[in-house]
């Protein structure tokens, strides 16, 4: 008797982690550009509900697993414009994601602002022999 149910209880162990393991959907897709139609590697996709994601492969594709109910993915990177998508995850999904990329004056300055130094100022040496900003 001890033996029959020891050995049950073995089997739920062993058989309970694959089942809530079966529970993962797959949202899988492929990335390219609006215009162009190219592929898109190295987009950040990221479901903001989990904090979940993963990066499109050199081919655009991107694949996660996450679990049934509401998704909202975003889509972005430095050069592309960001896009979200909400849905009910349901089943295993696929689709299409078709991305702009930043207007060219934009992605310029943004990329300028984001290495501009803080404003300059003089160096003097201080009596006591370290540096002051004047």
């Amino acid at each position: 008797m001890k033996t029959e149910t020891l050995l049950r209880m073995l089997t739920l162990l062993v058989f309970f982690p694959l089942c809530l393991n079966g529970q993962n959907l797959t949202v899988s897709g492929k990335i390219t550009d609006r215009i162009t139609g190219n592929a898109i590697s190295q987009l950040t996709v990221v479901d903001k509900n989990s904090g979940i994601g993963t990066i499109s492969s050199f081919d655009g594709s991107f694949l996660l697993l996450l679990m049934p109910g509401e998704v909202a993915l975003d889509f972005f990177s430095a050069e592309y414009e960001l896009q979200s998508v909400s849905f009910d995850l349901k089943r295993d999904t696929f689709f299409q994601v078709n991305v702009s990329r930043l207007k060219a004056d934009r992605f310029r300055r943004e990329k300028k602002e984001s290495f501009r130094s803080t404003e300059q100022r003089e160096m003097a040496h201080h009596p006591d022999g370290h540096l002051q900003f004047r």
